[in-house]
């Protein structure tokens, strides 16, 4: 009983398209893994929406270069 709970609790943390607070931070904290482990790749498992999200998520990570004078 509590596998078919933890189940159906996991396939609907999946779908977070219905909630755009959920789906933003989803996106979040995939792209914020995805840079810390340099694997973006990772993204394309997710629907198109959140792995576009978490991709623009990673690159406003990026750390910029130095300025040479």
């Amino acid at each position: 009983m509590l596998y078919g709970r933890g189940h159906r609790q996991a396939e609907a943390a999946q779908q977070p398209e219905d909630h755009p607070e959920v789906m933003f931070t989803t996106a979040c904290l995939h792209g914020l893994r995805a840079k810390l482990r340099d694997d973006l790749g990772s993204l394309d498992g997710f629907p198109p929406e959140v792995a576009a999200m978490a991709r623009r998520v990673s690159e406003c990570l990026a750390v910029p270069e130095p300025a040479t004078v």
